[in-house]
């Protein structure tokens, strides 16, 4: 029988929550409770107002910011790339995937993601959003844009943003639940039923 964590109740060291975590993000599952804990890092980590980077260099903070936004817009207010950076921190093959892939969208592009104009940017996402676009020269860019969509919104959706944003009121009792009459109207007039 596997063992369940609750990391709310686990008595983890900094450095083992984020390397449980980071764990989780490259096997694509990080629990929401988990996250919390990172963004509060994230948040605890900032000096005078600004968080410092421990993966990124400069271009590249300012690349990993361009891409989570153009992935989520909104990402940056949910404090999604300084999330990406403190796991990548507890996780070298993360680090290395996400300082590989930016790398990787450089030289695509002939110049600094972050720097390119959004056409380009937009140009080269669409060759790497899909797998059906598979190819030797695609194949690491969509590899890396699988992990970064992943974790951005992870990132974003665990954050206070996000969690506003689609209006998560938390596991709360009711007394009556109402589907509203558009949501009702919409289906209905897709719905092979309503022509029988």
């Amino acid at each position: 029988m596997s063992e369940t964590r609750d990391f709310r109740t686990q008595d983890l060291g900094r450095r083992d929550l984020l390397r449980n975590v980071a764990l989780a993000a490259a096997l694509g599952g990080i629990e929401p409770a988990a996250a919390q804990h990172v963004h509060q890092m994230a948040a605890s980590d900032k000096k005078g107002g600004a968080y410092s980077p421990k993966v990124f260099q400069a271009g590249e903070w300012k690349s990993v910011e361009a891409l989570c936004e153009l992935i989520v817009p909104g990402a940056s207010k949910g404090g999604a790339k300084e999330f990406i950076d403190l796991l990548a921190s507890a996780n070298p093959a993360i680090a290395s995937a996400w300082t590989g892939g930016i790398a990787w969208m450089n030289a695509k592009l002939g110049k600094p993601f972050h720097l390119a104009a959004a056409v380009e940017q937009k140009a080269l996402l669409d060759k790497i959003a899909y797998r059906k676009n598979e190819s030797p020269e695609l194949a690491p860019g969509i590899r890396f844009f699988d992990l970064a969509r992943r974790m951005t919104v992870d990132a974003y959706y665990t954050s206070a943003a996000g969690i506003a944003e689609v209006g998560y009121k938390g596991n709360v009792g009711m007394s009556e639940f109402k589907v509203p009459r558009e949501s009702i109207d919409y289906v209905m007039r897709r719905s092979p039923l309503a022509n029988g």
